[in-house]
Parts: structure tokens; C-alpha cells; sequence
């Protein structure tokens, strides 16, 4: 559990259209983002990126989510765990629910499973990761 602790690393979906702030203006097609990027907070340093630029992907914003101890994670490493996201492939008119290996980005997803057609994701989506609390859950007719 990371609660109350200082964080090591930050994440976040990188601006593929970022340049010098002093001529940043909107670009005419909104804002795309088209890497994941880890940083080291102490430092400021990058220090593992996805990078999909020129693929088509626009990314949304990474949540992290640790290994379950009882999964065979937990090794208390910040870094444990992974980052979810939704990315939409604009060029196969597509949407996905993307996993990365928050210790490995540049290796890339390690699943991209395809939102059905008819749920396309909208630019812009935010969320958060909330762990289930397996004893809390009662759901009707389950058993």
C-alpha cells in the first residue's frame, strides 16, 4: 500500500504536439497525446517511455494499479503493478483498453483488447483505479 507515502515515479500521457511554450498555441484539431511517459520525481529524469507516435494511437490518461500481493506481486516496488488506459486508433477507426508493465513501458502493452465497435471512446476520458474490496462486494444472486 502506497498510501501516505512519497511517490518515486509520476506518469503521464505525453503531448505529441508540444513545443517551445513561447510559440505553443492550440493546434486545430485538439490536443493528442501519443506516449506514455515515466518520470523519476526526485530527479526530474525520463526513465522509460512508450512511444506510439506516427501509429495512429491517441492515448488517454494512465492510471497505475499495483500487483495483487496474492498474485504473486507485491514486491513493494513502486513500479509494481500496471498502467491502464484507453487509446483509439484513428486510423482503424478503433478503441482499445490497453495494459502496460509500469517497470517495462518501452516494451510496449502487454494486452490491447478492442472496445466493441458500437462503444468507441471519446477523446478526453478521465478515471481513476479503485481496488475491489473482495469482502465488501455482495452482488445479487451471486453466491
Amino acid at each position: 500500500n502506497f498510501v501516505g507515502r512519497k511517490a518515486e515515479f509520476g506518469y503521464i500521457a505525453r503531448d505529441g504536439l508540444l513545443g517551445s511554450l513561447q510559440q505553443w498555441q492550440y493546434p486545430p484539431i485538439g490536443i493528442t497525446y501519443d506516449a506514455i511517459v515515466k518520470h523519476e520525481l526526485a530527479t526530474g529524469e525520463v526513465v522509460d517511455t512508450w512511444d506510439c507516435s506516427g501509429s495512429g494511437l491517441h492515448l488517454f490518461e494512465p492510471q497505475f494499479v499495483p500487483r495483487e500481493e496474492e498474485e504473486g506481486g507485491g514486491s513493494g516496488k513502486e513500479d509494481d503493478g500496471f498502467l491502464v488506459l484507453f487509446a483509439t486508433d484513428a486510423k482503424r477507426d478503433k478503441s482499445f483498453f490497453v495494459i502496460l508493465d509500469a517497470s517495462d513501458l518501452a516494451s510496449g502493452p502487454a494486452a490491447m483488447i478492442e472496445v466493441p465497435q458500437s462503444q468507441k471512446v471519446c477523446s478526453g476520458l478521465h478515471g481513476c483505479w479503485i481496488p475491489l474490496a473482495k469482502k465488501s462486494l455482495k452482488m445479487e444472486g451471486a453466491t
